[in-house]
This record gives structure tokens, C-alpha cells and sequence, in this order.
């Protein structure tokens, strides 16, 4: 299958890119700019440079194109200013009008994601695709987003994300460096929902969705077990073995977010009720379980850094050099004096550790 996407450069685009690559599909990136793309990519794809925000397709971008995945929007984390509120809704609605401008029928689907945002601050209440839809910024943005798809010819598929977990980038990755140094704590009350998936799971409901016509209109992409804010944060900190803070209250975290707040603050139990339907098999519904294996480095203090990048060229006939340790001390500045100390296999591989000396202005 030959697959359109865009937002392949975030960290949700680029673990489903290498999936679907290594699954046999070919992949088409839309990126606004095709060197800094090329940079960042970590699989295989044609690139098509366009600003999406501002610009169409051209026809000739979908000829061969079987499916569009449209993960484009700007980041929702920082302070909302009015600006940065028009960049938040125009990064989504505008790349949506765009990206669907000159889309033929010869495209049969169409996968984009929303968030569970749109159902606004609900309490208690359990929210299936069914729902009635909430207020407040986040519903509205995300209302006007899924809005642009509805009119769609093609078999249309809108995930509207849940809390997406982890530790190589979004959410849980800031939160690791903050409750190692002891900063964790329960946001207000508490009380709120948090409904999450892991990254691995909605790769897997993607990927279903690309193939099994079953999978259509709005979807929950949400496992079936939410926690409160107040588990979560316990979980948190027992797994990576800190202190918790006493809880931070409401109008403290209003003070330092302002409206950003209704991110952490707003209760969102939602349910899968469609997937369950649809007999989809989560791999990552306990949270304490699914923490315990995605965080076993931070639980030391060690903090994680990832680093990957594609290279077109057949795997024998790089392997050889990267696999080799002491070419690390090759392609390492100089003025760093790089030098390995122990290494724990004889040649690089997976999960291979290696202690290393560097000399910093004499240290």
C-alpha cells in the first residue's frame, strides 16, 4: 500500500512510519521542509515539500496514493496566548482544507486523528463515541478539525487520542526528568480521569484501520482502563522510586497555565467502546505493568535519549562500522577525547552498554 502522510516527523509519525515501512508499505511524507525531514526521518519515504497551513496538494501528489494519515497540528503545550490559540486551529483546520483540496477517489481511505478533548470536562461520567460533545478551547478546535473531514468520499477514520504514553517523547517524557528530581506530584484534587494508550497500541489500531473496512467514522483510541490523576501519579513515582510532592492546587497550576490548565485539570473517562466492539486486542492496558518495561533505565536516574536515523544503504554494508566500538571514538569530535572504557558484548547490538571517558577543558 502506498500511504500519504503528514506529521511523520513527530514522535507518534515517526514510531508508525517504521512500522508500516517494515510491514511492506511505501510511504510519501508531506513536510514543510524536505532537508530538515530528511534529517530527521528514521524509515524510508519519498518527500513532498508543502506548507500545508498555507497550501494545497497538487493532483500529481496522490497518483499511486491508497491511504492518507494526517497527524499534522501544532503542539498544544505551552502557554495559550491568542496567538499561539489561532496557531493551535489554524495548524489543524487549515493543513485539513489543504490536504483534502485536490484528494481523489482513487484515495479509499482516510485516517485522522482528533482528541479526547472534544467531549470538554465531564467528571465521572464514562464517554463512548456516542457522546455528546463538551465546551471549552480543545472541544472547539477539535469540533471544527473533524468538521473539515466529514464531507470526505473516501472511508474516513477519525482516532480521537487519549493521554499517548511514552518515554521517547510527548507527555511521559517530560514528566520522567521532572519526578526524578523528586518534582511529581497529584495535580488538584486528584480525582480527574486520565484515559491513555500506549504508543504501540495505536500503532496497532492504525495499522487495523489502514486494512479492516470495519474500521470507520470516530473511533476512542483509548485502552479500557483509565486511571485517576492521583493513581497515575502514585504509579509514577513508585515505579521510578521518588517522593511525592503534596498536591498542587487548582488555582496554582490556573495561575502558572492560565487556560493551558484544562489540559491537566479536565476529567475524561473515556471508553473504547468501538474497538472493544471491533474485538481489538490491547497489549497495554495496566498501567503499572506497561510503566514497569517502558521505564526500566529511568528507575535507575538514568536519562533516556533516543537517537535515530535512516541510511539508505543495504544494512551489510553499514553494520560492519557501527557495530564496531571503536569507530565511536572515530566520529566523535576530537576536542571531546573520546575513549571506550568497558564494553558489555564484543560488537554493538542491542542493548549494549558501554562505558566511555570524555575530557571536557581538563575534566
Amino acid at each position: 500500500m502506498k500511504i500519504l502522510m503528514t506529521g511523520a516527523t513527530g514522535f507518534v509519525g515517526s514510531y508508525l512510519g517504521q512500522i508500516l515501512t517494515d510491514l511492506g508499505h511505501s510511504i510519501v511524507v508531506v513536510t514543510r521542509n524536505s532537508i530538515k525531514a530528511r534529517e530527521q526521518l528514521i524509515f524510508h519515504s519519498e518527500i513532498v515539500e508543502c506548507d500545508l497551513e498555507s497550501t494545497s496538494l497538487n493532483p500529481d501528489n496522490f497518483v499511486g496514493i491508497d491511504a492518507v494519515i494526517n497527524l499534522a497540528g501544532e503542539s498544544i503545550d505551552g502557554r495559550w496566548t491568542h496567538e499561539m490559540k489561532k496557531k493551535i486551529l489554524s495548524s489543524r483546520v487549515n493543513s485539513a482544507k489543504n490536504l483534502l483540496k485536490n484528494c481523489p477517489e482513487t484515495v479509499k481511505t482516510i485516517i485522522t486523528v482528533s482528541a479526547q478533548g472534544i467531549y470538554g470536562d465531564r467528571e465521572n461520567e464514562e464517554l463512548t463515541e456516542d457522546s455528546s460533545l463538551g465546551n471549552g478551547f480543545l472541544a472547539e478546535v477539535c469540533k471544527e478539525w473533524e468538521e473539515e473531514f466529514k464531507g470526505c468520499r473516501q472511508r474516513l477514520v477519525i482516532l480521537r487520542l487519549g493521554l499517548v504514553l511514552s518515554s521517547r517523547g510527548g507527555a511521559l517524557k517530560k514528566m520522567i526528568s521532572l519526578y526524578q528530581k523528586n518534582l511529581g506530584a497529584i495535580l488538584g484534587r486528584g480525582h480527574q480521569w486520565m484515559s491513555f494508550i500506549s504508543l504501540r497500541d495505536l500503532s496497532s489500531i492504525v495499522c487495523k484501520a489502514l486494512s479492516d473496512d470495519r474500521y470507520k467514522g470516530v473511533i476512542n483510541a483509548v485502552n479500557n482502563n483509565p486511571v485517576t490523576n492521583a493513581d497515575f501519579t502514585q504509579t509514577l513515582c513508585k515505579i521510578l522510586k521518588v517522593r511525592r510532592l503534596p498536591n498542587v492546587p487548582v488555582i496554582v497550576l490556573r495561575i502558572l497555565f492560565g487556560e493551558m490548565s484544562q489540559l491537566v485539570l479536565s476529567s475524561l473517562k473515556v471508553m473504547p467502546q468501538k474497538l472493544m466492539v471491533l474485538g481489538f486486542k490491547f497489549q497495554d492496558t495496566n498501567l503499572e505493568e506497561y510503566l514497569f518495561k517502558e521505564l526500566i533505565p529511568a528507575k535507575n536516574q538514568y536519562t533516556l535519549f533516543y537517537a535515530e536515523q535512516f541510511v539508505s544503504y543495504d544494512i551489510e554494508k553499514v553494520f560492519n562500522f557501527f557495530s564496531n566500538h571503536e569507530n565511536l571514538e572515530k566520529i566523535t569530535p576530537k576536542l571531546l577525547h573520546f575513549q571506550t572504557d568497558k564494553i558489555s558484548t564484543a560488537r554493538v547490538q542491542m542493548d549494549t552498554i558501554i562505558d566511555y571517558k570524555l575530557k571536557i577543558r581538563g575534566f
